[in-house]
This record gives structure tokens, C-alpha cells and sequence, in this order.
């Protein structure tokens, strides 16, 4: 039995991109399901940090 599914975590950094687009193409060739992870807490999700976070998760959306 061959697993495809694939976790990525996406926290609100520039380096969180680069995790995005790798994972996604790997999921696509392989026929994978990603499934994207953000362990930030709330008090982390306030100011320019929240509006990263948000922005990251649209991003997860649109590859996905």
C-alpha cells in the first residue's frame, strides 16, 4: 500500500512560499494529497504577522 498524502506546514514567513510551491508540484506529479498546517496562536495572527498569515493561507488555496 503506497501512501500519497503529504502535510506542509505554512506559517506566515517568505520561507513558507518556497515550502508552498515545492509542495504543491510534488503533490501534483505524484498524484498526492497536500494538506497545509498552520500552528500560529491567535495572539500570532494580529498586525502585519496576521496579514501574512492570511495572505499565505489564499496562496495554499489558489496552488491547491
Amino acid at each position: 500500500m503506497a501512501y500519497k498524502d503529504i502535510l506542509v506546514y505554512l506559517d506566515p514567513t517568505d520561507a513558507a512560499q518556497d515550502r508552498r510551491r515545492l509542495v504543491a508540484a510534488m503533490a501534483q506529479a505524484h498524484g498526492a494529497r497536500l494538506t497545509g498546517v498552520d500552528a500560529s496562536s491567535e495572539a500570532a495572527l494580529g498586525g502585519a504577522w496576521g496579514d501574512r498569515a492570511s495572505r499565505i493561507g489564499r496562496e495554499f488555496e489558489a496552488a491547491v
